[in-house]
């Protein structure tokens, strides 16, 4: 019987793998789009150059974890590919998680039924984040590593087992080393953690039985110390500055509760303008469709709810309101930053479905119908989500390659797409108008812009005014290689 489970659960595992491949694979879409894509991917090949030759991996922002993961898998596999399958597995390490906090947390004899088809239609299917299982992107990769330590916190408060209490540290640092954003996540959580951890009196069942109480705890402690000093250790021998100025990162800086009440900005990236001010905008991630259409029917059971394990609901409650305050208070809106909290969600909606379920359609028959109609829904809603940003990420491919027809002796003035020309392996000499006066261009020169998005985000910044000046002082030619606004000019 254990092994008949085993093996149908692989099967559910694997079937998961493969739906993912082949939609990657129908729609087309590689994972890079935007900028931090890009730079993970570049960063990714400087990696495995590094392992492979010795020759430094260059400099990057974000933690290494993510491009790091990648570089070891591409390996085996093609190095775009090695990203995406990093993100494409660790959305399935989640929702197995998910399975085993949901498990432990709301006693129900359904679970067996209701369970997986909660997860399937809105873990699974969930638009936004099924997307982000598809894009190279870290978020995916912290999230796993965050929803493990959240499973190994509450087997901690209910086992009292001191691997599980390493093991929730270990995955935090593991969640926190490679999306900084995690560690507001799992902040409360941690706390949590640790409050329990120094309040506990007794000693374990199992492990360390010989030593005292407060032997166990420092023993604990020394292996999370020893853990994470190894992290960093490996961390600081591929990249010699841990934190390049992470902490003083302009939308950090910026932060403030005016922001809660603003919906437009003008920032390092330019002007951005948004439909909803910020308060608005996090409000809506409870009944967003691209996360949870349903959210605006199961969002009062959260608020009227009792639970065996209430004090872990609240923690999550609490976990989720003070990172939704954090992100209201930046002079930003950002999909991916939301998405990150979307597995803290799905715990709380679980028993709001349930108890729909197991009162308005007990019948099987209701159920099929219901669960077919919310996978149609939220498959139609997944469609919509990836087609911008597949579309967006296969003109960025076309785009690189009218400009790699151009011999690699030209110089390439652009901004905002040296990424994606890197990644396509574009060899020309790159330089930004972004950062820098130009006061003069050599012949034999390209010129990449996008000229609406200059007049509509850059009036008055740096930016506009190189633009400005090559557009006075040079004959440029337009050439042919024209896509989604970008027009390529050459200067001879």
């Amino acid at each position: 019987m254990k092994y008949k489970r085993l093996i149908k659960r692989f099967l559910i595992i694997t079937a998961g793998f493969v739906s993912l491949l082949l939609i990657v694979k129908i729609s087309g879409f590689n994972g890079q789009y935007g900028a931090d894509s890009y730079e993970y991917a570049r960063y990714s090949l400087g990696l495995r150059d590094f392992f492979s030759t010795g020759a430094a991996p260059g400099s990057f922002f974000w933690p290494i974890l993510y491009p790091l993961s990648g570089a070891l898998l591409s390996f085996v596999f093609n190095p775009l590919l090695s990203l995406q399958l990093v993100s494409i597995i660790t959305f399935l390490g989640t929702l197995i998680y998910l399975y085993l906090i949901i498990k432990m947390t709301e006693h129900s004899p359904d679970h067996s039924e209701v369970l997986p088809v909660y997860l399937f239609l809105f873990g699974f299917l969930s638009p936004y984040f099924l997307r982000l299982a598809l894009s190279s992107m870290s978020d995916m990769l912290s999230i796993f590593f965050y929803t493990g330590a959240v499973f190994y916190i509450i087997k901690y408060r209910l086992c009292s087992k001191n691997r599980y209490f390493f093991l929730a540290a270990a995955f935090s640092s593991l969640a926190v080393f490679t999306h900084y954003s995690a560690a507001l996540v799992l902040l409360i959580p941690l706390l949590y953690l640790l409050f329990y951890f120094l309040s506990r009196n007794e000693v374990p069942q199992n492990g360390f039985q010989k030593f005292p109480g407060i032997l166990n705890k420092l023993l604990a402690m020394i292996g999370v110390l020893v853990f994470t000093s190894a992290l960093l250790f490996c961390m600081k021998y591929i990249r010699h500055d841990l934190f390049p100025n992470t902490f003083s990162h302009p939308l950090l800086q910026r932060w403030s509760v005016k922001n809660f009440f603003l919906s437009e900005f003008n920032s390092g990236d330019g002007a951005e303008s948004y439909r909803y001010i910020n308060l608005i905008y996090e409000a809506l991630f409870f009944f967003q469709p691209g996360f949870c259409f349903l959210g605006i029917l199961f969002l009062p059971f959260i608020i009227v709810s009792s639970s065996p394990m209430h004090y872990f609901v609240l923690v999550i409650n609490f976990s989720l309101a003070f990172y939704l305050l954090f992100l209201m208070g930046l002079p930003y809106q950002n999909t991916r930053l939301v998405t990150l909290a979307f597995p803290l969600l799905l715990i709380l909606y679980y028993k709001p479905f349930r108890k729909i379920m197991g009162t308005y359609f007990k019948a099987r028959s209701k159920r099929i119908v219901v669960y077919g109609c919310i996978g149609i829904i939220q498959l139609t809603f997944f469609v919509f989500a990836l087609r911008g940003i597949n579309n967006l990420s296969k003109s960025d491919r076309i785009l690189c390659e009218r400009v790699g027809k151009y011999t690699p002796d030209k110089t390439i003035y652009t901004y905002g797409i040296n990424g994606a020309l890197r990644t396509y392996g574009i060899k020309n000499k790159i330089i930004d108008l972004g950062i820098g006066k130009i006061t003069s261009i050599p012949g034999n020169s390209l010129i990449l812009v996008d000229e609406k998005e200059l007049q509509e985000r850059w009036q008055g910044r740096l930016l506009m005014e190189n633009w400005k000046f090559i557009r006075a002082n040079y004959a440029l030619k337009k050439t042919d290689v024209a896509i989604n606004d970008w027009i390529l000019y050459e200067y001879k």
